[in-house]
Formats: C-alpha cells, sequence, structure tokens
C-alpha cells in the first residue's frame, strides 16, 4: 500500500464531539434535577439540551465525512473516517473514486479576517463527499488522480 494522506487534527474533532455530548447530558440533567427540585432550572435546561444534541448530531455527521488515512492498493482506495467509537477503515474500488476539487479559504477584498484552512474534497460512489483536511497534512494528490485516471481507462 502506497501512504496517500494522514490526518494528525482528528483529535480536535474528536475534542467537540466529546464536548457537545457532554453538553447536551449536562443540559439533560439540569432539566431533571429542575423538575424534582422544583425550580425553574428546567427550563433553562430544557430550552438549551435541544441545542447541545443538535450540535453533537452535526458532528457524528462530520466525524463520518473527515478522512483520517488514504492508502492506495491494487484492489481500490484504503480510507479511513472517524465514527462515534473509534475509527472505520474501508476499501473503495477506484472507479468509485472522484476527486470533487480543492478548498481554500481567503481573505476577500475587504480584508475581512478568515480561518486560513484548506480541504480537498473526494467523492465516492454511494457514500457522498469527504473532507480531506490539507491545513497541515499533505496530500498525495497526483499519486491519487494518477490511480483514479489509471483505473477508468
Amino acid at each position: 500500500m502506497t501512504q496517500i494522506y494522514r490526518n494528525t487534527r482528528a483529535l480536535r474533532a474528536r475534542f467537540l464531539q466529546v464536548l457537545f455530548w457532554v453538553g447536551a447530558l449536562g443540559w439533560i440533567g439540569l432539566a431533571t434535577y429542575g423538575l424534582i427540585a422544583g425550580n425553574d432550572a428546567w427550563l433553562v435546561g430544557a430550552i438549551l439540551c435541544p441545542f447541545f444534541v443538535l450540535f453533537a448530531l452535526g458532528m457524528e455527521w462530520y466525524l463520518r465525512c473527515t478522512v483520517t488515512a488514504l492508502d492506495a492498493a491494487p484492489e481500490g482506495l484504503a480510507l479511513e473516517t472517524l465514527s462515534t467509537f473509534g475509527r472505520k477503515r474501508t476499501t473503495v474500488p477506484w472507479a468509485d473514486v472522484e476527486l470533487a476539487g480543492a478548498r481554500h479559504d481567503t481573505s476577500d477584498e475587504d480584508d475581512a479576517p478568515t480561518v486560513d484552512n484548506t480541504a480537498d474534497l473526494l467523492r465516492i460512489k454511494g457514500r457522498g463527499l469527504l473532507i480531506v483536511d490539507t491545513t497541515e497534512d499533505a496530500m498525495d494528490s497526483d499519486t491519487l488522480a494518477r490511480m483514479i485516471r489509471g483505473a477508468k481507462r
């Protein structure tokens, strides 16, 4: 197998996942405590808990779109993504892989502050877009494009 990409920033996404789930459970706890104690704390928990649950569910979706490793093999592209617990590794046939472009946030003409992130997007047949964060970790896109072209001939 030929290594194409490794993500060293995956712990940041995992940290946010834990933060949102702990926040949701905390607000559920506050709502339950407020109902038992008979005070109005339940109202705060009942209002904020759905927001944290939505953020946590959105983070779960994002984890499944974030690529942590790409390896080229003769049978296809071995890709690794984050999951709720641990990582998920699958091999996709080369015919089902497509480079969907690169994204780079830059400052607009007003010099407004922006986050300087770069990412490449992969489209996998039957799976949708996957995000390859290239802000700090480089991806060997030349090898990947060559392997994709070779499979489509």
